[in-house]
């Protein structure tokens, strides 16, 4: 039987030994806090704790800052404001604050699509998508196809509406979804014959409960592109834009320095589109002779 590890004779070492490293390294100084302001023992205990929760908590925080590898920043609070006198604040605030992620909406509306080599209309790992009276004909694999996404990391197909479309003489299948974790969307008024996986539009449609589906696993797996995506390690960057040349000089943007500043927060306000006026597209005489035949 091994014999157990010696107990520390010095106060610091046995904090040491307890785990209560901030507290071993902080005591002459707590010591001589506690005697100035005359803390009760209670009050002892109570500082000791919080400043042993706030180092550890600082810790933490430093240790995944290192394991980011962010490299060392200066917090926004700390910034120079008041150089260059030109800086926009309020802007420059809004982007750091990275809610333009959040609004990834895009619709996809009235178009006609026909004879594709792939997918008629495909949502890569896209969120709150509206894809909405469109017509996609002949399309030689999926008309369309809601699916998972993988680049440095993965990004499921989320609450996406696929409603009011026709899908017709697909090559595999009029509406698809494929890959996993893709949960939210709705299938609703489609014209179409077949999906993938059975009864998209029964199981999740865009009303009431809807059952959890499990995207087709057999499109996404079953290539090679779909393995690769989903079990490739993560992408590594080089630095070789360190030892590009430099460009060019280039020509002086109008009014230099002194230009305005107008930031594109919001490209389209100027350009009003009522969705609800753009109606579905009728088919071309050629789709609808090779529907036929």
């Amino acid at each position: 039987m091994s014999s157990p590890d010696p107990i520390p004779t010095t106060l610091s070492d046995q904090l040491r030994q307890l785990g209560l490293v901030h507290t071993a390294s902080e005591l002459n100084d707590f010591i001589a806090r506690a005697t100035q302001k005359r803390w009760s023992p209670v009050v002892q205990l109570e500082r000791l704790a919080h400043a042993e929760l706030e180092a550890r908590l600082r810790q933490r925080v430093e240790r995944r800052l290192r394991d980011a590898r962010l490299g060392r920043f200066k917090p926004m609070a700390d910034w120079e404001w008041d150089w260059p006198k030109t800086i926009h604040r309020p802007t420059i605030e809004r982007v750091l604050s990275l809610d333009f992620l959040a609004q990834r909406e895009n619709v996809i509306v009235g178009n006609l699509i026909h004879d594709n080599g792939g997918n008629g209309i495909t949502i890569d790992g896209g969120s709150r998508n509206l894809v909405i009276r469109n017509y996609v004909a002949n399309s030689r694999g999926n008309g369309i196809m809601v699916r998972a996404a993988k680049d440095r990391n993965y990004y499921p197909a989320t609450d996406n509406t696929i409603r009011d479309n026709v899908v017709i003489g697909s090559g595999r299948a009029d509406l698809a979804m494929s890959g996993v974790g893709n949960i939210g969307n709705c299938f609703a008024g489609n014209r179409h014959r077949t999906t993938i996986p059975w009864g998209l539009e029964i199981l999740q449609g865009c009303r009431g409960a809807r059952v959890p589906v499990v995207g087709d696993l057999n499109s996404y797996l079953g290539s090679r592109m779909g393995r690769n995506d989903l079990f490739r390690p993560r992408a590594s960057f080089g630095e070789e834009y360190k030892t590009l040349p430099h460009p060019e000089p280039q020509p002086t943007m109008p009014g230099g320095a002194d230009a305005p500043v107008r930031p594109a927060l919001k490209p389209f306000e100027a350009y009003p589109i009522d969705v609800d006026k753009i109606a579905m597209p009728k088919p071309a005489s050629n789709v609808v002779a090779a529907r036929r035949s």
